[in-house]
């Protein structure tokens, strides 16, 4: 298991990666739940539903670290870093960036370099 980074090094390039792999993530369990959904029944899925309510927690405190260790960000772009699809027009630079990344880290995970 991971350990958490200092303060002084959690900074805002920091975050905007964990966001994309974390919306990477999101992104990839969700379309295996609805596929998941197409040959089990509602009872046999809940442990992908649990998984996905223990990711989406996750997120939660993530987001809000994010804001105690860098107030001055708030209100300026940044409160979809951790939230939102892959497949949306960005609403700020700062989630263009964060897409861009993802895209990145799942080009880096699918296609052979």
């Amino acid at each position: 298991m991971a350990k958490i980074l200092p303060k002084k090094e959690r900074t805002l390039d920091v975050y905007l990666n964990v966001g994309a792999k974390v919306r990477l993530a999101k992104h990839a369990l969700v379309k295996a739940a609805v596929a998941l959904g197409k040959v089990l029944k509602s009872d046999e899925l809940t442990k992908v539903d649990r998984a996905l309510d223990l990711l989406y927690e996750a997120v939660s405190k993530a987001d809000d670290r994010m804001y105690c260790d860098h107030p001055e960000i708030s209100g300026n772009g940044y409160t979809r870093v951790f939230y939102g699809t892959l497949d949306i027009e960005p609403r700020s630079s700062t989630e263009e960036e964060v897409l861009c990344l993802a895209k990145k880290y799942a080009d880096e995970i699918f296609i052979k370099q």
